[in-house]
């Protein structure tokens, strides 16, 4: 079974994620593929034809990159556009085989990925915990944690999708061992 693991900026996705793979659950990080895509050289020139003042001496400047498309909706889809379909193919690679997969895809909605998936679990935080986490984990001040949340799809539309919702408060283990044991029984 495919599972697309889905929330906003700071939501604790990857922690969820933690939860799942202790619990036996195989999964893949939408984030890890694009990091591997970021050492193809290929990949790299395209992207900076796309953003060439983000560049120096062909490497990427991933603040001034981060910057640019939390700042504009256009960038931003400019950049979804080229990274999407090239992360999408890696993802179906790696979803193959069996028993439950989760994948953990901030940009479901964005990236169009929703048919490649069984089902759809999102995660949730309040605004206030969401903007500490992201300013703590990415060494920014609390107002661009705030542009980062802000540039995302509203939190509803995550939760339009979701088959399962888990509010990430508190500890969310055995919330995240019941839906693993209500995936793996419809396998």
């Amino acid at each position: 079974m495919r599972v697309a693991l889905t929330g906003g900026i700071g939501s604790g996705k990857s922690y969820i994620m933690k939860i799942f793979e202790s619990l036996g659950a195989k999964t893949v990080y939408a984030d890890r593929l694009n990091s591997e895509l970021m050492e193809d050289e290929e990949y790299l020139k395209g992207l900076e034809e796309l953003f060439p003042d983000c560049f120096s001496g062909g490497k990427p400047d991933k603040r001034a990159i981060r910057a640019r498309i939390f700042s504009s909706e256009e960038e931003r889809k400019k950049l979804n556009a080229y990274a999407h379909p090239k992360i999408l193919k890696k993802m179906a690679e790696a979803l193959s085989g069996e028993g439950v997969t989760v994948c953990e895809i901030p940009l479901l909605k964005e990236s169009n990925a929703r048919d490649i998936f069984d089902k759809v679990i999102c995660v949730t935080a309040p605004d206030e915990v969401r903007r500490k986490r992201i300013a703590e984990r990415d060494g920014v001040s609390e107002e661009e944690a705030m542009s980062a949340i802000a540039a995302q799809s509203d939190e509803r539309e995550y939760l339009r999708e979701a088959d399962f919702i888990i509010v990430n408060v508190g500890d969310p283990t055995a919330e995240v061992g019941k839906i693993y044991d209500a995936l793996c029984a419809k396998e």
